[in-house]
């Protein structure tokens, strides 16, 4: 499950060499994601690339940690980051490199979400339950066999 945390907004900025659109600084320890939306882009099949950069503590280098790359053909982009782990104090922030053509018109909205680190957790002790347990007696194999829609009730084996 996340949860919106704020939303960042830029209107006519020069995304032609690289620019932030958008930055969070965790007030605490969390796992976040952001979505990115770029209207108004020259596109015609330009490739955008956004990097999400991590700078420790707010200060000192700004460490890339993903890179997302779209070939576009329309006058819009938009982008999700996976999951990026933060600690107190540590500035996330978004760079989009666009068109030669993006001077002035491009117009940028961020928005930023924390993920709901117990939810992760469950989703990778399931995931790691039920992976390649194909024989009849382990519990992945009974998990399997639980009916998604009606908890509880096991299928018939085959």
């Amino acid at each position: 499950m996340t949860t919106w945390l704020e939303t960042d907004t830029n209107t006519n900025i020069d995304i032609s060499s690289g620019a932030v659109i958008g930055s969070y600084t965790a007030p605490g320890d969390k796992t976040i994601l952001a979505q990115m939306f770029i209207d108004q882009i020259a596109g015609g099949g330009a490739t955008y690339t956004l990097v999400a950069r991590v700078q420790i503590g707010g200060a000192g280098n700004n460490y890339p940690v993903e890179a997302y790359i779209s070939a576009v053909a329309s006058s819009y982009v938009g982008f999700q980051t996976d999951p990026i782990s933060v600690r107190n104090g540590d500035v996330v922030s978004l760079w989009i490199d666009g068109d030669a053509a993006d001077t002035t018109t491009p117009d940028a909205i961020v928005r930023w979400f924390e993920i709901d680190n117990d939810s992760l957790v469950a989703d990778a002790v399931w995931d790691e339950l039920i992976a390649d347990h194909r024989t009849a007696g382990t519990y992945g194999r009974r998990v399997k066999l639980v009916r998604p829609d009606n908890l509880g009730r096991r299928l018939e084996e085959k």
